[in-house]
């Protein structure tokens, strides 16, 4: 169950992310604002952290016969963002197995035009239909704006704010829960 291609309308699409996607992840990843609002993704992005991410993702694919993580593309098959499950509902502890949080971003050029809140809808439909969550989280810095309003669009409600959660850039940084239950 790779699933390899997932339609979300006429124009975007989700793909397992695959090498020949390091140009686009290095150039859309340039973007500052994407590593500020994210927790892991390193700033300057090289072509050799898009190279062993994509490694990673090969790998994750191979150990768990699903991909987790998709490119988010536009009709002429360019990668523009990517969305993921982390996975959880695949550990070994039954009492989580029907929860996964996930994680997105979109390059900027792309922004405003409602495809990142139809992508999250998307993965969640996924989610739930397909790999048997009941629930879906998504831990968001709480100075992310535009993250929570896809949130929120989406259907997912605030379940609580975790002070000093994290802590990048020398700074501690407020996080907000936010969680979507079928």
């Amino acid at each position: 169950m790779i699933l390899d291609k997932i339609i979300v309308d006429e124009e975007v699409f989700l793909s397992p992310v695959q090498q020949g996607d390091e140009d686009a992840l290095v150039e859309h990843l340039q973007d500052k604002e994407i590593h500020d609002n994210t927790c892991v993704i390193p700033f300057p992005h090289t072509y050799q952290h898009a190279q062993e991410w994509i490694e990673t993702v090969q790998k994750r694919i191979k150990e768990r016969g699903i991909t987790l993580d998709w490119a988010i593309r536009i009709s002429e098959e360019k990668l523009i963002g990517c969305i993921s499950f982390h996975g959880h509902n695949l550990s070994c502890m039954e009492v989580v197995k029907h929860t996964d949080e996930i994680g997105y971003w979109l390059a900027r050029p792309y922004r405003g035009k409602g495809i990142t809140t139809k992508v999250v809808k998307k993965v969640c439909e996924i989610g739930f239909e397909q790999l048997g969550l009941v629930r879906i989280e998504a831990p968001v810095f709480a100075f992310n704006d535009a993250s929570l309003k896809v949130l929120e669009k989406v259907g997912f409600q605030l379940e609580g704010i975790q002070r000093k959660c994290y802590f990048k850039n020398g700074k501690f940084i407020d996080g907000k829960m936010y969680a979507l239950v079928k």
